[in-house]
């Protein structure tokens, strides 16, 4: 029985359930994956996130557009991270990720030395899974309201679970994307890693509504939004343009869903907000969590 299989039955255990949301809480917060970078040798696994890295970062058009983000990078932090996880998915060596040194990471999206520490945010959270983001907002920030989006079945109802009753957060069973409608989503129950999918033909696709962040009342003051969101963000971006526009919120957008959006999400914001102060941190000691912030202050 793969590792999937496995977590996925022991979740009929509530307490274990609670145990392994809590462990995954704990990695956002302190950098769980240290652990797991000792169990798995020198090199990373295949992942669809990164495969075909080093070939495609090799494209001479790639590189001039990397070329160009790194110009506009904020601070010699952010150049040196973001040239090292490029490095990294194409050697795939642990001691590539630019973190790999670190004893403790910062808290993932909520970067306090980058983000402005103040009660009045109200947050956008695009990707809500069972709750950790909105637990690190409260604790790191508080703010003054938070609307979340997670399409996953069991996902969602954890997130009931947890913050179903709080009057300040609205939980919206729905995926993030550039217009309305409805789009196939493939659940997984064992983890975060749903996402969704253009042909929609396994067996656990599912059919989910999509919304804009543009065409919701509820987003209208948004002034930080978080999207983790499994490869849509790009969609989701677009379908976000005018509330950027009009509010300049902070944005933490991951970008190790694919190579492609390493490039070309950080391309489209500067393009499209050049007003913006733009920042990228690595958080995590494998080749996942990469977060593209735009921060106007």
């Amino acid at each position: 029985m793969g590792i999937e299989k496995k977590v996925s039955s022991l979740r009929k255990y509530k307490c274990v359930e609670r145990l392994l949301d809590a462990i995954a809480f704990y990695k956002v917060g302190q950098g769980y994956y240290k652990i797991s970078r000792r169990m798995k040798g020198e090199y990373i696994s295949d992942n669809p996130f990164w495969n075909g890295a080093k070939e495609y970062f090799s494209n001479p058009e790639i590189k001039s557009i990397i070329k160009d983000n790194i110009k506009f990078l904020e601070d010699e932090k952010s150049v040196i991270q973001y040239k090292g996880i490029i490095k990294a998915r194409q050697t795939r060596r642990f001691a590539d990720v630019p973190t790999a040194s670190l004893k403790k990471l910062p808290c993932q999206y909520f970067d306090t030395e980058i983000i402005p520490i103040t009660d009045n945010y109200v947050f956008v959270d695009g990707g809500a899974w069972v709750g950790d983001s909105i637990y690190w907002f409260k604790k790191k920030l508080g703010g003054q309201k938070i609307i979340s989006f997670e399409p996953g079945d069991r996902q969602f109802a954890r997130l009931c679970e947890r913050y179903g009753k709080d009057e300040k957060i609205i939980l919206k069973k729905a995926g993030l994307w550039s217009s309305s409608g409805k789009l196939m989503f493939e659940n997984s129950e064992a983890g975060g890693d749903a996402r969704i999918v253009a042909d929609g033909n396994s067996r656990d696709c599912v059919g989910i509504p999509v919304v804009s962040i543009d065409e919701l009342e509820e987003c209208r003051d948004a002034s930080f939004i978080k999207m983790d969101i499994e490869g849509s963000e790009q969609e989701a971006l677009k379908g976000a343009e005018e509330t950027i526009r009009r509010n300049h919120p902070i944005l933490a957008i991951c970008l190790y869903h694919s190579n492609e959006d390493m490039v070309h999400i950080p391309k489209w914001l500067h393009d499209h907000f050049p007003e913006y102060k733009f920042y990228f941190r690595h958080y995590s000691f494998d080749l996942t969590e990469s977060v593209f912030y735009a921060v106007l202050i």
